[in-house]
């Protein structure tokens, strides 16, 4: 059975195929990356930084600028370097040590100097507390009880007036033929290695998750800081049908 902690996982994608592990497109594969690719890539980022802060005008106003931001799944810098460009001060965290060390090369080939990067929300929480916390594509991959305790902890960063854009998934439109593939590559590691060579992948690679969440049991969990604003934008990903949660933590407790 494959266990419940993708970290190991992530570090895998990390080392052999890190911008492959954040988009799955083959030219984005470490054997195909050129220029060209990058380029694409990042230019993504911007993009989805820019639609991400045309939502936030819905629920903090045209004119919210935060001043310190972070990306929860940063990767290798896709979202996180175009926060940068955007906020004073940005930290990127991602459990794969292989994704960040890329992730600093980014910075450094773009002359990045203001985004720090980190392994863990516990490493993050020196920082007083952030204005605006990203992120996109990430829950998804992580296995739903450890999702919702690291869901509460980003929000608890949250600085009073804050802004959250948190993106989950909750429905998967999908047979099921499909689903019982899913099931069983993600619980048997010798159904994984079939499946990967009959679709000409290393034997080895990893089971990418995609784990679906409680709206109502996420809606609380906002609510219970007492954010009663909230912004839905839907996403479908190849049949995984998700949202992105903006909300903005009150200044004042609400009476």
């Amino acid at each position: 059975m494959i266990g419940n902690d993708t970290n190991k996982d992530w570090e895998k994608f990390g080392k052999e195929n890190p911008y492959y592990g954040v988009i799955s497109d083959e030219s984005l594969k470490t054997r195909n990356l050129n220029p060209e690719a990058l380029e694409r890539f990042f230019a993504s980022g911007r993009q989805d930084i820019d639609r991400v802060f045309r939502a936030i005008a819905k629920v903090a106003g045209p004119g919210f600028q935060p001043r310190s931001a972070l990306d929860f799944g940063c990767g290798v810098g896709r979202l996180a370097i175009p926060l940068a460009e955007r906020c004073e001060s940005v930290v990127g965290v991602d459990v794969s040590p292989s994704m960040l060390k890329e992730a600093r090369a980014n910075c450094e080939r773009m002359q990045i100097n203001n985004l720090a990067f980190c392994g863990s929300i516990a490493e993050a929480r020196g920082v007083a507390g952030f204005d605006f916390i990203n992120s996109y594509i990430v829950f998804q991959h992580i296995p739903v009880a450890r999702g919702y305790a690291l869901f509460g902890e980003l929000v608890d960063l949250l600085s009073p007036g804050g802004v959250g854009a948190l993106h989950l998934t909750f429905a998967i439109s999908a047979s099921s033929w499909q689903r019982i593939t899913r099931w069983l590559r993600r619980r048997f590691q010798p159904f994984n290695v079939l499946i990967n060579l009959a679709k000409g992948k290393a034997p080895g690679d990893p089971f990418m998750q995609m784990n679906g969440y409680d709206l109502n049991r996420v809606m609380l969990m906002i609510k219970s800081h007492g954010c009663y604003e909230i912004h839905l934008s839907l996403t479908d990903h190849g049949g995984h049908v998700g949202t992105t949660l903006f909300f903005r933590k009150p200044i004042g407790r609400l009476v």
